[in-house]
Parts: structure tokens; C-alpha cells; sequence
């Protein structure tokens, strides 16, 4: 079994019985939506096998040392950068990631954007079918997120050549100033 297929089934017992926030469906579709979107930008295996774990440690009893036992310290170094911290507050975790997200290469990047615009995609979908109401499911409202999303979006381009920003970057960045347009 190869590397992603290993991950894609890992992810799928680690988040067994999750569902998703806005619309109750399973929560794996989200890690998977993320790992086909690596995929199809043609990033490499283990930056897949990444977008597949990218929730286990945070959202799981998977633990980083796990993850890199199981499938290297390459996917666990990814997975790590994309693992916020629950001790922090809200505020701090956010933070945390939109500072991270200047500094780092193109794959933890890309990781990090391809949850977000899933992430995004479906705040979108959920949006059309209730508006506002959506905000209830959340502690921090749409002012909050959208700080954070518009951070992000920001951050995403930083200290990278043109060349190499796959085009999902550019989608994010667009649904970002859609939806949170003042």
C-alpha cells in the first residue's frame, strides 16, 4: 500500500464517528477534500499523506510521535506545522498559524491552504442555505474569521516566487474577499 493510500485510511479510523460542524456530514471529507486539492496540484506523496493527517493530531488521540512512527518524520514535520495548540486561547492559536504562514515553505503552505479553502467552501455552501445563522456555530463570529481568513490569504503569498503558487491559492484569496467583503 503506498504512502497516501496508507494516510487516506488512517485518517479515516482516526476520525470515524466526526462529523462536521456546519453541515453534520463526516468528518473525513474534509481531510480528504484537502488531499485531493494537494493531489491535483501535484504535490508530492507525502505532502498528500499530510493533507490526509493534517486534523488527526489536533482533533484525535493521534500523536505526532504516531504519525512520524508511522509514516515518517518528513509527514510528521507537516503535519506538526499544521497542528495548532489547544492549550492557547482562540486568539493565540490564530495567531500562531497567520505568523507561521509568512515564514514557511510551499508545502506547509499549501497544506494550510488547501484546509482553509475547503474550510471556506463550506462556510460558503452553508451560508447560501441559512446566511447569518451560520455564525451561531462558531465561538468567534464573522468579524473574527474574517480577520483570520483575510490573514491568511495574505500571509499564504509571502516570501514565495510567482511560479511556484499552485492556482488554489488564488481561488482561497478570491472566496476570502467575496464572502468577507465589507
Amino acid at each position: 500500500m503506498n504512502l497516501t493510500d496508507k494516510a487516506k485510511r488512517f485518517a479515516e479510523r482516526a476520525h470515524e464517528g466526526q462529523i462536521r460542524r456546519l453541515d453534520g456530514g463526516p468528518y473525513f471529507t474534509h481531510v480528504e477534500n484537502t488531499a485531493l486539492t494537494l493531489f491535483k496540484a501535484g504535490f508530492r506523496e507525502e505532502v498528500v499523506a499530510a493533507g490526509f493527517l493534517h486534523d488527526a493530531v489536533e482533533d484525535t488521540e493521534t500523536s505526532i510521535a504516531q504519525i512520524k512512527d508511522i509514516f515518517g518524520g518528513d509527514v510528521a514535520s507537516l503535519v506538526a506545522f499544521n497542528t495548532e495548540d489547544k492549550s492557547l486561547t482562540w486568539e493565540e492559536r490564530k495567531q500562531h498559524t497567520i505568523q507561521s504562514a509568512s515564514l514557511a515553505g510551499i508545502e506547509e503552505k499549501a497544506i494550510l491552504a488547501a484546509d482553509k479553502l475547503d474550510n471556506l467552501e463550506s462556510l460558503l455552501k452553508e451560508n447560501k442555505k441559512h446566511g447569518d445563522d451560520i455564525w451561531r456555530m462558531f465561538n468567534r463570529g464573522k468579524d473574527k474569521q474574517a480577520w483570520y481568513h483575510r490573514s491568511i490569504s495574505e500571509n499564504l503569498f509571502k516570501n514565495l516566487e510567482p511560479k511556484e503558487i499552485p492556482s488554489f491559492f488564488f481561488v482561497y484569496k478570491r472566496l476570502v474577499k467575496e464572502f468577507f467583503s465589507e
